[in-house]
């Protein structure tokens, strides 16, 4: 089986960073994850990374450093995770309760506080 290229962001902005949850439809229901998806082909998974938190959270955020890349086998897909670490542009607000673009009252993504993670936690309270 292929591997699957994923790029996914790792959005900091003041010693916070940006965590969601996985919709209960999918793989992998209610873990935490960072904003990110499938290369496109022809798409490296730094532009990946970007369109994807674009995408999944209506930040547009800047590149500023690729920190690892590492493969995983899941039960439904064998992956090549790149993770890089990206910040918003200088014009968004980004708070922890900030709601994520696309996401309702009844929607499966983290909203309000525990949807950033700060200094020293993993996924917040």
């Amino acid at each position: 089986m292929q591997r699957t290229r994923v790029g996914i962001a790792i959005v900091v902005c003041r010693d916070w960073c940006l965590v969601g949850k996985r919709p209960s439809d999918s793989p992998l229901p209610g873990k935490d994850e960072f904003p990110g998806g499938k290369c496109d082909v022809d798409e490296t998974p730094c532009s990946a990374a970007v369109r994807e938190c674009l995408e999944e959270t209506g930040l547009i955020v800047v590149p500023e450093r690729h920190l690892t890349t590492t493969t995983h086998d899941y039960p439904h897909a064998q992956t090549e995770l790149h993770f890089w670490q990206c910040r918003p542009t200088d014009d968004m607000v980004f708070s922890p309760t900030q709601t994520p673009a696309g996401c309702g009252a009844d929607d499966d993504c983290a909203t309000g506080p525990g949807s950033l993670a700060g200094p020293g936690s993993l996924a917040g309270p």
